[in-house]
């Protein structure tokens, strides 16, 4: 497949020339492997010494710590989604951006 995109183009081509390709059945991947790939990569920089910067696969937990100063950007070559959860006191606000 991605030496058909490569030869002929296509809409959008960069989610599947920049695939890694390192599938359990790389000859007949399933479309959940091929998915996560496309969708599931971001890196993430925090101020916490104990995780300087990790880049986070689909599936994965990243822990950011209360008041840590972070930011967290896409490296893969399609969208990325993010589920987030936040415990916050009460009266304090949810976000409050670094300066």
């Amino acid at each position: 497949m991605r030496e058909l995109y490569q030869a002929e183009g296509g809409k959008f081509p960069d989610p599947i020339l920049n695939l890694s390709w390192a599938y359990t059945t790389p000859q007949s991947p399933s479309l959940a492997e091929v998915a996560k790939e496309i969708n599931g990569k971001a890196l993430a920089d925090l101020t916490d010494e104990n995780q300087p910067g990790v880049t986070i696969k689909a599936g994965e937990v990243l822990f950011i710590p209360a008041g840590a100063v972070h930011a967290v950007k896409n490296t893969g070559s399609g969208n990325a989604a993010e589920l987030a959860t936040y415990i916050v006191e009460k009266g304090k606000p949810l976000l409050v951006p670094a300066k």
